[in-house]
């Protein structure tokens, strides 16, 4: 119990000589969608369809959109079964893919 006390008291002086965080900016999905709009513009005159297909948003965002680097990403972001790049888990990782974003934001 005095450990635990001690702990968090140690915490609390740490916390008072550290410069304070940045807040976190908030993305919503709107500025997701702008962002990745205007990184889609790299690729002109190619148009990527990276609002509805995983291997364009790859693109737009310098991953692997091969069949390995969409099983990786599937495996890492919590996706049942082995990926066979069927539509279903396509769909499914485009959506978490794109909530990571607006969870975490990305830098260009």
């Amino acid at each position: 119990m005095i450990l635990c006390d001690l702990y968090k008291l140690i915490r609390f002086a740490i916390s008072l000589l550290l410069p304070p965080e940045k807040p976190k900016r908030e993305w919503t999905m709107e500025d997701v969608h702008a962002a990745l709009t205007e990184k889609a513009k790299a690729f002109l005159p190619t148009v990527l369809a990276w609002d509805t297909s995983i291997v364009d948003l790859c693109k737009v965002l310098d991953l692997n959109p091969g069949l390995a680097g969409r099983a990786d990403m599937y495996r890492r972001a919590g996706g049942l079964g082995a990926y066979e790049g069927t539509s279903e888990q396509n769909i499914w990782l485009h959506n978490q893919v794109m909530e990571s974003l607006a969870k975490h934001g990305f830098a260009d």
